[in-house]
């Protein structure tokens, strides 16, 4: 007597994708965290515990001056793209914020495209 076995419900191929922690735009995020964390413990256990969370401080202040640097440069943008009425160039980006303006300038071309679809 022979057995019948169903067949197998199809699967999709596993997907590929990287691990949530090395996505391109968090791993710059948490390497960024990863060093801050490593001088502020390297200045805790060689200077003493008071100074590693003084590293820790600046280094996360600097870390929200680069941010704010880049909030004042979309800030300008926006101002100076609204007041003059034509397109000003957008400024590049580092990292996160590069996504950013890429982001940006894509949904400048969409509606400039639609624009001009409108007008014709």
């Amino acid at each position: 007597m022979t057995t019948i076995v169903p067949p197998l419900p199809a699967t999709r191929a596993p997907s590929h994708q990287p691990p949530v922690f090395v996505n391109n735009f968090w791993f710059p995020v948490w390497f960024r965290f990863g060093v801050i964390a490593f001088f502020a413990l390297m200045a805790g256990f060689v200077l003493g515990e008071r100074w590693g969370w003084f590293a820790a401080v600046a280094g996360l202040g600097v870390l929200i001056g680069f941010h704010l640097y880049y909030l004042r440069r979309i800030n300008g943008w926006l101002g100076r793209a609204v007041l003059d009425g034509m397109p000003v160039n957008l400024p590049t980006g580092f990292g996160a914020w590069e996504t950013v303006f890429l982001e940006l300038r894509r949904a400048r071309k969409r509606d400039e495209r639609h624009n001009a679809e409108v007008e014709e």
